[in-house]
């Protein structure tokens, strides 16, 4: 069920009907709150950014099929990690 709740809404917020276009924007800042206050003091632009760009593609990805969306975090935490190494 949750599963395709992820899927319908992945879906609906690729659209551009002004309804949406507002909806993505507000989902766009709070994904960039939530990933700059998890990433504390060392977050700059480039770290939310691409932390931001690699949420979305997994979702994406999940929504195509390409693995489950209980795994979006996987690919998110890996970049993550190689920020840390940076």
């Amino acid at each position: 069920m949750i599963e395709a709740l992820a899927q319908a809404g992945t879906a609906a917020l690729l659209g551009a009907e002004p309804d949406v276009l507002h909806l993505r924007a507000e989902i766009g800042l709070e994904l960039i709150q939530r990933i700059e206050t998890a990433s504390g003091a060392e977050a700059d632009a480039e770290l939310t950014e691409t932390i931001c760009i690699t949420f979305l593609g997994a979702m994406l990805y999940a929504g195509a099929g390409g693995f489950e969306f209980g795994e979006v975090a996987r690919p998110v935490e890996t970049v993550a990690r190689l920020f840390a190494l940076k």
